[in-house]
């Protein structure tokens, strides 16, 4: 049993100080066992626990992925779209907390899939809970930057110190970096990116550039919950 989760790591916010804020983020990093506190990663980490706990009594052999922001074709959520929207928008400028210098763990779409495909061909992976992450990360002003390459256009990055630019760039820029471990992909698993980010990026926007009047954009846009609040933005 191969499956696909998402995150079920304790926010720094629920852990005492400094735990939760090391980086990368240990596999082993607590779950949630508390409904109160959140939810959502609640229920995926009871999920989880439950599918290993099916391993452990021998039902079946089962893997688990903890997919994060999943970006490429097809992907019904990706932080990419907020990049082109303004894009095509002819915005010139676009919004990030601080100076854009945070990490985000993310993963391209077939990365993703050769993941699952290696622990479906691994008895090993039998057991274990993975992170679902590309191998290497860029900063949100390189990101950014790799898709308005890709498009061949000059999207001025503006760094903003205001809690605000926090709400307006959600969907694109994380509030604080975050790095997830991937020891487990690399030993058990014996992975490596099949394709490299920044090309999955380009990838992932020529995409979007190609099928952008198939796309639900109301629907990615409330899925991602960005605000698309220019307004706001040329005043900050």
């Amino acid at each position: 049993f191969i499956g696909a989760g998402g995150p079920s790591f304790v926010q720094p916010e629920h852990l005492s100080y400094p735990k939760g804020l090391e980086m990368p983020l240990p596999e082993d990093h607590p779950t949630y066992t508390d409904r109160s506190q959140d939810e959502y990663r609640f229920a995926i980490a009871n999920t989880e626990r439950q599918v290993m706990e099916h391993h452990q009594q021998g039902h079946f052999a089962a893997s688990v992925l903890r997919y994060t922001s999943i970006y490429g074709p097809r992907a019904p959520r990706q932080w990419v779209w907020s990049i082109v929207r303004r894009i095509k928008d002819g915005r010139r400028h676009i919004v990030v907390p601080g100076d854009g210098s945070q990490l985000r763990h993310t993963c391209y779409a077939e990365n993703a899939a050769h993941q699952v495909l290696m622990a479906c061909d691994k008895e090993e992976s039998g057991g274990h809970v993975f992170n679902s992450v590309d191998e290497r990360a860029y900063t949100v002003t390189d990101m950014i930057g790799i898709v308005a390459q890709a498009m061949d256009y000059e999207l001025e990055v503006v760094g903003v110190t205001h809690p605000l630019a926090n709400d307006l760039a959600t969907s694109y820029a994380p509030r604080r970096t975050s790095q997830l471990d991937v020891f487990s992909l690399k030993a058990v698993l014996g992975y490596r990116d099949l394709v490299p980010p920044d090309e999955g990026m380009r990838r992932a926007t020529r995409w979007l550039v190609d099928n952008w009047s198939s796309v639900d954009h109301a629907a990615v846009q409330k899925i991602l919950g960005d605000p698309l609040d220019y307004d706001a933005e040329d005043r900050l």
